[in-house]
């Protein structure tokens, strides 16, 4: 990680190209979401309390108005949001709400992504009332 940051800092100030630098800025990228992955699976599980009693639909339309933006622009707050939020959205989704937790930690922002949509389409307690 180093060595390519190293790399893309050198490549700014000899003032590269347009495509050699968005293509270390991808590479970076790409090892940063890599190892920050690496680095959340060495950790130990946290059991989350489960979610007691009914699901409130218009939090969960709420939070998945504030995530929404926020994977479609791979933005980390995503994660920090899900870690609040998952034992609700797994009362309200199941499975699908699993999907959703599992592809945030992993930082697959874009598969988050559809699974949001998916659960938009699935469930019709999600429509604005």
């Amino acid at each position: 990680m180093q060595r390519l940051a190293a790399e893309l800092e050198a490549a700014i100030r000899r003032v590269a190209t347009a495509a050699e630098i968005e293509r270390l800025t991808g590479t970076v990228e790409s090892e940063l979401q890599r190892l920050t992955g690496a680095v959340l699976m060495a950790l130990p599980d946290e059991t989350a309390a489960p979610y007691a009693g009914e699901v409130d639909w218009t939090v969960v339309r709420q939070v998945l108005a504030e995530l929404e933006p926020l994977l479609a622009t791979a933005s980390i707050q995503a994660n920090r949001l899900i870690e609040t939020h998952a034992a609700l959205l797994k009362a309200a989704f199941g499975p699908l709400g699993m999907e959703l937790e599992q592809h945030i930690e992993h930082f697959l922002y874009p598969e988050a992504l559809d699974t949001l949509k998916r659960a938009r389409e699935e469930y019709p307690e999600l429509a604005v009332k």
